[in-house]
C-alpha cells in the first residue's frame, strides 16, 4: 500500500511539474508576443514621427533658397493686393477674400511663435479641408508632432516675418477653389513668396495648402492698409 501512495504521489508531483512547465512555456511566449507588439508599435511610431518630419522640411525646404535671378526674370501673376486692416473673425467664410484674410493671419502668427502648436491645430481643424486633415491632421497626436516640426523648421530659417501683404482671390471657372499670393517681409530687409489654396466645401471656404512662390506684380486695387504686422 505503502508503495502504491509513493507511487500514486510520483505521478502526481510529476504531472504538477509537467503542467507547471506547460504554462510557464505558454507564460513566456504570450509575453515575448507582448514584447514584439510593442516593438513594433514603437518602431511604427518612430517611421510616423520621421516621416511627419520629412513632410515637414519638404513644405519648407524651399525657404532656405534665396529666389534665383532666372525666376525674377519670369512673367510674374499680376494680382491686386486687398487691405488688410479689418480681419474678419467669423465662425464660416461664404466670402474667399474674407478667409484669405483670416488664414494669413493665423499662418503668420503660426509662423512667427505669436499662435503655438495647439491653437494652430485648433484653428486647422475647424477651418481646414477635408483633405488637408485627413493627410496632415489624421488625429490629434499626428497632427500636433507635424505642426511642431513645420514650427520648428520655420524657426530654423535665418530670418523671421515682421510684416505681411496678400492679394485678393483668384477664382477657378467652378468658383469652387482659389489661391492668393502673400508676400513676407523678413527682418533682413528680404521678401518671401507664398501661394495659399482654398476650396469651397458646402458654402464654406476652407484652408487647402501653402507653399512658396515666385514673386507676383502688383497691380492698381487697395494701396492703404495693405500690409499687416500681425498685431
Amino acid at each position: 500500500m505503502l508503495k502504491l501512495v509513493k507511487c500514486l504521489l510520483g505521478v502526481s508531483i510529476g504531472s504538477t511539474i509537467f503542467l507547471a512547465g506547460c504554462s510557464q512555456d505558454a507564460f513566456s511566449k504570450k509575453a515575448n508576443d507582448e514584447i514584439n507588439r510593442n516593438k513594433m508599435a514603437v518602431d511604427k511610431r518612430k517611421e510616423e514621427q520621421e516621416k511627419s518630419k520629412d513632410d515637414a522640411n519638404k513644405i519648407y525646404k524651399k525657404l532656405e533658397k534665396p529666389i534665383s535671378e532666372d525666376i525674377k526674370e519670369i512673367d510674374k501673376d499680376k494680382r491686386t493686393e486687398q487691405n488688410i486692416s479689418n480681419i474678419p473673425m467669423k465662425d464660416t467664410y461664404s466670402d474667399p477674400n474674407e478667409m484669405a484674410l483670416r488664414i494669413s493671419k493665423e499662418i503668420f502668427d503660426f509662423s512667427t511663435g505669436k499662435t503655438d502648436v495647439n491653437q494652430y491645430y485648433d484653428f486647422l481643424m475647424k477651418y481646414g479641408s477635408k483633405t488637408f486633415i485627413q493627410e496632415f491632421l489624421p488625429n490629434e497626436e499626428k497632427g500636433k508632432s507635424f505642426l511642431t516640426n513645420v514650427q520648428e523648421a520655420i524657426k530654423s530659417q535665418k530670418g523671421y516675418g515682421i510684416k505681411y501683404t496678400i492679394t485678393t482671390v483668384d477664382l477657378n471657372k467652378a468658383e469652387d477653389e482659389g489661391n492668393f499670393y502673400r508676400k513676407v517681409t523678413l527682418n533682413t530687409n528680404e521678401e518671401a513668396y507664398f501661394i495659399t489654396t482654398i476650396v469651397n466645401e458646402n458654402g464654406s471656404w476652407k484652408f487647402s495648402e501653402d507653399n512658396p512662390s515666385p514673386p507676383y506684380q502688383e497691380i492698381g486695387g487697395n494701396n492703404n492698409d495693405s500690409t499687416n504686422t500681425g498685431n
